[in-house]
């Protein structure tokens, strides 16, 4: 039996509001859905400022990169994601370094009939610490393990000084989370998402990496967006001339029926014009699951064959919630902010279905 994330999206679509994701949006995001299988999860970037409406569709690749339909695999990048997915999930794998692989879509322009996606490899936290104390040893086991097999080409050298530069320098306890490969674009270009570094040596880190003239601005607003949110991930843009790009991912850490605790960021950036009150209340009303229970005729037939063999020990559901907020900084000085918006399966024992006090165990984070 034929399954397809684009079942999952049938069931979500309902809740997706059109100040976030167009119909064109929709439309492009459901045919890339239809050519692969169901994952544990998806994110949705929605850019929040009034005058755009763009979107990303990133889904989660690794347990399912061995069943991609074959008119994907004919060409050479799918081929290089799919190897790489196996090997990062062989169990000969030291410690499993890599935890997942994401595919990122870009959707501000109509895809070709087999999309290329950009790819980002998710590092196992703590794993990687032994590298941390050599930049040059971490550099390479990034360049040949993962960058390298997806390029399927040298990384350019000056690229690879650009990128030991950025490790070199991230201070005592910082620590890389994801690592992307930005495609199909023809300039290799190299994003890291890095944790662990404290507000106050923000400036000094960008500083000698020779990020470009915004750093006081930026520091400013980082030091602005610790007093609204828990957490906050440095996202840095690496090619041949060096940092092109900086952005701020924003977490904070609730409970999923709270969604109101993004109310102080999300006031924040609809004061500095960033977001839209209408996104603002898209946002927030995101956030919630729909039970299979509740949806007996849409719900995914992959979920329905699991909950059929649990009985009633367990119903599948699907959560939706509003991961993270990024701000994104250009060299112009030009502020972006983006929603994203989370949906995947998870598993219920609750007897109160469509109760929000009754949440099902969400172990994304």
């Amino acid at each position: 039996m034929h399954y397809c994330l684009a079942d999952y999206l049938t069931v979500i679509t309902p809740f997706l509001s059109g100040e976030l994701v167009s119909a064109t949006a929709l439309s492009r995001i459901r045919a890339i859905a239809q050519t692969l299988k169901p994952t544990w999860g998806a994110l949705l970037e929605c850019h929040l400022s009034p005058d755009t409406s763009q979107v990303n569709f990133s889904v989660d690749l690794l347990d399912t990169a061995l069943e991609l339909d074959e008119q994907i695999r004919v060409l050479p990048i799918w081929q290089r994601i799919q190897q790489l997915c196996s090997t990062c999930a062989s169990p000969t794998v030291t410690d499993r370094e890599v935890e997942s692989v994401w595919l990122e879509f870009d959707l501000n322009k109509e895809q070709p009939k087999i999309p290329i996606p950009s790819v980002f490899l998710s590092l196992q936290e703590g794993q990687l610490l032994h590298l941390s104390d050599n930049p040059a040893a971490f550099c390479c086991w990034l360049t040949e393990k993962s960058i390298e097999p997806l390029l399927g080409h040298t990384l350019p050298l000056k690229l690879q000084q650009n990128l030991q530069l950025c490790l070199k320098a991230l201070p005592l306890g910082a620590q890389v989370l994801h690592v992307g490969v930005i495609l199909p674009y023809p300039n290799s270009t190299i994003r890291l998402n890095i944790s662990g570094i404290p507000p106050l040596e923000l400036s000094n880190y960008l500083g000698q990496i020779d990020c470009f003239e915004s750093v006081r601005e930026l520091n400013a607003i980082a030091l602005q967006l610790y007093t609204l949110v828990d957490r906050i991930v440095l996202n840095i843009d690496i090619d041949v001339t060096g940092v092109t790009q900086v952005g701020l991912e924003c977490f904070v850490d609730r409970h999923l029926a709270r969604s109101s605790q993004w109310q102080p960021l999300l006031n924040y950036l609809v004061a500095s014009n960033l977001c839209t009150p209408e996104k603002c209340s898209a946002l927030l009303n995101w956030s919630g699951y729909c039970h299979e229970k509740l949806h007996p005729v849409s719900w995914p037939r992959n979920l329905k064959a699991v909950s059929n063999f649990l009985g009633s020990r367990a119903s599948s559901v699907l959560v939706r919630d509003l991961n993270h907020i990024e701000l994104t900084l250009h060299p112009r000085n030009s502020w972006l902010a983006k929603g994203y918006l989370w949906f995947g399966a998870d598993w219920s024992s609750s007897q109160k279905i469509g109760n929000s006090s009754s949440q099902p165990k969400h172990t994304k984070h």
